[in-house]
């Protein structure tokens, strides 16, 4: 399996139509603006590399779910005494709001990376022939 490092995608920009400010992969949110910024940072990538980097990516984001829930689970039954369960999720990213400070800070770090790998994920499979995306 490909690894994959948000650094490679973090602090590279271009420079997009109506934009004052060069752009990260980050900030874009039109699909031709998105294939642009990969066209020009991954000049080489055939099909198979951004399939390898697309599955990577959302392996990534899997695993970071599971984290975020097994963090989220074992401090709300430290707190409440019962597993934790949708109807008990009341803010965004850490989920409750009497959590601990350092599993809050976890939470909230935990969410962003996700969002993180699935844009970088969504990126490279515009890149792939559409018989591929899904």
């Amino acid at each position: 399996m490909e690894t994959i490092s948000v650094d490679d995608y973090l602090y590279r920009t271009i420079k997009v139509k109506y934009q004052k400010l060069p752009q990260s992969l980050f900030e874009l949110s039109n699909a031709s603006d998105i294939r642009k910024w990969m066209r020009m940072y991954f000049p080489h990538a055939d099909t198979e590399k951004h399939l390898a980097l697309r599955d990577a990516a959302r392996q990534k984001v899997k695993n970071l779910k599971t984290y975020w829930g097994f963090v989220a689970d074992n401090e709300f039954k430290r707190l409440f005494n019962r597993k934790m369960e949708v109807r008990d999720y009341h803010v965004s990213g850490i989920g409750c709001n009497e959590f601990s400070k350092p599993v809050k800070e976890i939470l909230r770090k935990t969410a962003f990376t996700d969002q993180l790998f699935s844009d970088i994920a969504h990126a490279h499979n515009l890149m792939l022939p559409a018989r591929l995306r899904n």
